[in-house]
């Protein structure tokens, strides 16, 4: 996380939401270099990394203090969570390395998709596992 200090005259908090860590594996940049700037990064487990449900707020004790007062306070709980959150935790220590795997399973897809007749398919625009498949001339919607 970020070395800036709150001593700084120009200190302000920088927050990272919503990082996409499984198109970050396709461009092959290590996480660390990414978040090495900001002061909190919060990001989905259940985006690419198989957990059906959660995400992850990463940032100092006194941060996740605030986080999970104002929580409370807006009556976000969850009772028994831990059986929720051993999901994201098999996630993060099983799934990560298999990102580029599924952006591969991607890719051979959309080709396999592409060589019928009648049906287009596409990967979006920036490294993603999503991909668009069009069959309109097929003369489905």
């Amino acid at each position: 996380m970020s070395s800036r200090t709150h001593e700084d005259p120009l200190f302000f908090q920088v927050r990272l939401d919503h990082l996409d860590i499984d198109h970050i594996a396709e461009l092959g940049v290590d996480v660390k270099q990414i978040t090495a700037t900001v002061d909190s990064v919060m990001f989905c487990v259940s985006k690419g990394l198989s957990a059906p449900v959660g995400s992850l707020l990463c940032c100092t004790r006194q941060f996740i203090d605030e986080a999970h007062r104002a929580r409370k306070r807006l009556g976000g709980a969850m009772r028994e969570a831990g059986v929720i959150a051993a999901a994201g935790v098999v996630a993060l220590e099983n799934m990560v390395d298999r990102l580029a795997e599924d952006h591969e399973t991607a890719r051979l897809l959309a080709e396999g998709l592409g060589a019928i007749d009648g049906i287009t398919a596409t990967r979006a625009p920036r490294p993603t596992n999503i991909i668009m498949v069009n069959v309109a001339d097929l003369g489905w919607t």
